[in-house]
């Protein structure tokens, strides 16, 4: 086995053990004999020079590592179960940019006292308040409210949802009061402020709806949107462009390699700067986690359409999971958003090329098959591929969507049946919303009426995408609801196809 295979399978053992552990809970002292029986294995099979038995050793390792760091994790949580249906004062501080609906705001606060008492070590508590007064982050509060633990039902599992960012404990419309205190002052404050700012700018050069769905493109923030246009967005299956995730990313970056290949820029050159407009763009969004992971995807994929290979990103890929993993080990099961914008850029790594290579080629261009994918995939890949771009937009939505399915089914229980062709007509258009929405944002820094003028192009673009998704949430049957034992099927059927698609007639 070479060693880019042993690294890969190693990343995927770590990610397996913390998955593992994430459902199903291990007395330490076992895993800890596991992990020393691994590590007596990985030994003698270098020193007896057999390579297999090193190798398996060195997956269980890195089984075990993923259970130790989950369960190092989870021992850091504060119980809370003492805590729960008490009305107590709490102190804290803001831990997070507070996010904002209609008419309520939910605050991150790390709790540092209770009833005037310090605790040994902090734990985390998600607010609900009134949308007014409005509070930053940074800000020292002083509360008196009843803690509940976080509740779950059929539409939403808030437990799980709070979960992946060690949160166990909400509070519901306290009596708030800010503590005379110096708010406290933090790179990650600097920059949501920043941010602040940039929303300011595009609420200057937009009106309203556009200016919320623009945020929504950029930020990921939904809470300005109407009820009515988010189910419009649900309807169609296109609220992934809503999120803030490694493909919208990509369409940014893409938007400006295209750019600058029109204004006579090298692809190489052009390629370097579309990946600090990327690093830029994180910036001004507040670098959030979820920014930060959205970063680091359309960037891997930027990388891959430069190298003309999406498989040499693999290992990349794998590694970049792995990391976000450790660094917070409740991505893995608890972070819905995490696990579909990972598994949207493994459809667009794998899937896209595999319905290029062996279905349409294959099948419906009669084109033969040719051994070296490589050299099937570079016309894929170039910036003006000879692929028309409404078949490159729908085939990376079907191979994204079909990636996502079953965690679409499991965690929402709905699939949108006309999401590959609402889609196919939103896509076209959505780099040119953001793009010009982000340059209008940027311009608003130099020149109001500059970014009017930008932000104006952007207008019409936003407001195809909101006739559009208004259009088609009303066919009739274009959501449908299926229960979670579905998945099996969906899975099943999914194996089947690549199956189909990657074994020669003759060994079927």
């Amino acid at each position: 086995m070479v060693r880019s295979r042993v690294f890969l399978y190693a990343l995927i053992s770590f990610l397996g053990g913390v998955a593992f552990r994430s459902f199903f809970a291990i007395p330490p002292g076992l895993v800890w004999m596991g992990a020393l029986g691994a590590i007596v294995t990985l030994v003698l099979g270098i020193v007896r020079t057999r390579k297999n038995i090193a190798i398996c050793g060195l997956f269980v390792l890195f089984f075990c590592i993923g259970i130790i760091r989950f369960g190092y994790a989870d021992q850091r949580t504060f119980d809370l179960s003492g805590l729960y249906g008490r009305e107590i004062m709490l102190e804290g501080v803001i831990a997070d940019e507070p996010e904002e609906t209609e008419k309520t705001q939910r605050i991150i606060m790390r709790v540092t006292r209770i009833q005037r008492n310090s605790l040994p070590s902090s734990f985390l508590l998600q607010v609900v308040a009134h949308r007014y007064p409005q509070y930053e982050m940074g800000t020292h509060l002083g509360m008196r409210g009843t803690i509940d633990e976080p509740q779950s039902n059929e539409e939403f599992d808030e437990k799980a949802y709070l979960a992946r960012n060690s949160i166990f404990a909400v509070t519901l419309f306290p009596s708030i009061e800010r503590v005379a205190v110096p708010p406290e002052k933090s790179v990650r404050r600097g920059l949501v402020h920043i941010k602040k700012m940039f929303e300011e700018k595009l609420e200057d050069a937009l009106t309203e709806p556009h200016a919320s769905l623009l945020k929504g493109l950029l930020l990921g923030e939904r809470g300005g949107l109407p009820q009515e246009i988010r189910n419009h967005f649900r309807i169609t299956g296109t609220s992934h462009i809503l999120a803030l995730s490694g493909y919208n990313i990509t369409l940014i970056g893409r938007f400006v390699v295209t750019a600058l290949l029109g204004a006579g820029i090298a692809f190489s050159g052009a390629f370097w700067i579309a990946g600090l407009a990327i690093i830029l763009f994180v910036v001004v969004t507040g670098a959030s986690a979820s920014a930060v992971r959205a970063g680091i995807m359309g960037i891997l994929l930027l990388i891959a359409q430069k190298e003309g290979r999406l498989y040499s990103i693999r290992n990349a890929l794998a590694a970049a999971a792995a990391l976000m993993v450790f660094q917070n080990p409740f991505l893995l099961r608890f972070d819905t958003g995490f696990q579909l914008s990972f598994a949207a850029t493994l459809g667009l790594a794998y899937g896209a090329p595999f319905i290029e290579r062996e279905i349409i080629r294959r099948y419906l261009t009669r084109k033969p098959r040719i051994n070296n994918s490589e050299e099937e995939l570079s016309d894929f890949l170039k910036p003006y591929p000879k692929v028309s771009a409404a078949r490159t937009i729908f085939v990376e939505t079907v191979a994204a969507q079909c990636a996502v399915l079953p965690l679409l089914v499991w965690h929402f229980g709905e699939i949108s049946l006309i999401s590959p062709l609402v889609n196919l007509l939103v896509l076209m258009v959505v780099p040119y919303a953001m793009g010009f929405g982000f340059a209008a944002g940027i311009a608003g820094f130099l020149s109001r009426t500059l970014a009017k003028i930008i932000g104006w192009l952007s207008r019409f673009f936003l407001s195809y995408l909101l006739w559009v998704s208004e259009v088609c949430a009303r066919i009739p049957f274009a959501l449908v609801h299926l229960p979670r034992w579905a998945v099996g099927g969906i899975a099943l059927a999914l194996v089947l196809v690549v199956w189909y698609g990657r074994v020669p007639k003759e060994k079927r």
